[in-house]
């Protein structure tokens, strides 16, 4: 099992201590939050910073998504982070609410995110993994199915407590209708 720790950036030299005791402690990942740009630092001078910091732990947007931070964007930082830091930079990426709605846009569709995703994989490194958060009423809907079968992107939902961070699979939600190209998931009851 690999566990992850979040951080919402207020301070990037906080952050970097963050990541490096995250390392310290054994922590496979370290996600730095993509939301709200008026109250939080820029997720990837921070993630950079923190990869300078560090030598082994995974970094990445936790979560991002493709209004705000426009595909091609996110493509070209994660082939840069692929290059710099190989194997270390995922993206954790979901529909943009609350990032989106903070500054006046409209959140993505999953159809929209689903395209956005393709895109962005076809410019980044083929060992990038792809975190899809899904969450709200319609969340758990978007789930992989045994008839989308799971390769390797995950995907986290909070409403029924969908893991992003365990490798092995398990239980799939019934009802999608997003084929991701790389999907892994699991998943925890919610009690």
């Amino acid at each position: 099992m690999r566990l992850g720790v979040i951080n919402l950036t207020h301070s990037s030299r906080a952050a970097i201590k963050f990541a490096q005791a995250a390392e310290a402690a054994g922590f496979w990942g370290v996600g730095i939050g993509d939301t709200v740009p008026e109250r939080y630092q820029d997720t990837y001078v921070t993630a950079a910073a923190c990869f300078a910091a560090t030598e082994r732990v995974h970094i990445g947007p936790t979560v991002t998504n493709t209004v705000t931070r426009h595909w091609s964007v996110l493509g070209a930082t994660a082939r840069t982070f692929g290059e710099l830091y190989p194997g270390r930079f995922f993206a954790g990426v979901a529909t943009g609410d609350g990032a989106c709605h903070s500054v006046g846009l409209t959140p993505s569709t999953w159809a929209k995110l689903e395209e956005d995703v393709a895109k962005v994989r076809s410019w980044a490194p083929d060992d990038m993994e792809v975190h899809v958060a899904a969450s709200g009423p319609r969340g758990p809907s978007r789930m992989p199915t045994a008839s989308s079968p799971p390769a390797d992107t995950n995907w986290a939902c909070a409403r029924i407590r969908w893991s992003c961070w365990p490798r092995r699979l398990s239980r799939r939600r019934a009802g999608s209708t997003m084929s991701a190209s790389r999907v892994r998931c699991s998943s925890r009851s919610a009690s």
